[in-house]
């Protein structure tokens, strides 16, 4: 066999390398967002709880309309700043999803190449076992053929 299909394997294999290491690293990015995001939706539950009860409090103490109002008002922008993080955190983890795949994808491909890379790398020390055992044969014919002819 030649080394020019091996040359072009190794090409290959680092080739996909390559893509899974930035299939890898893209997916690691997409994991801290994940959490950042993840961070971000808590510190604003916790907001939001603690305004609630800031609300009670007042409430037990009494608040004019006006000032009910804008507790309302600021309640509401609360819950539809957490249901936009929910909604960044579903898009985030939907992306992990399909980058996890590309990145096993990635990893699939390098591995396969590299089988090829064995089998071929098996093959030629197999034919080249095979060469020599037909020279080592060769030259035990020849010397029984001198010892014979002597």
């Amino acid at each position: 066999m030649t080394s020019k299909p091996n040359t072009s394997l190794q090409l290959l294999i680092e080739l996909a390398t390559q893509a899974t290491e930035a299939a890898a690293l893209r997916l690691g990015e997409l994991n801290q967002r994940l959490a950042q995001e993840q961070d971000k939706l808590a510190m604003l539950q916790s907001f939001h709880a603690d305004y609630l009860q800031r609300l009670q409090g007042q409430l037990q103490r009494g608040l004019s309309p006006r000032e009910y109002q804008n507790y309302q008002a600021f309640v509401g922008k609360l819950e539809t700043a957490i249901n936009g993080q929910q909604d960044l955190l579903k898009q985030v983890q939907a992306q992990i999803g399909v980058q996890r795949l590309n990145w096993q994808e990635c990893q699939k491909k390098q591995l396969s190449y590299q089988v090829l890379v064995a089998r071929q790398e098996k093959a030629e020390q197999q034919h080249q076992r095979k060469k020599e055992q037909q020279q080592l044969d060769e030259f035990a014919a020849r010397a029984a053929r001198l010892r014979t002819a002597s």
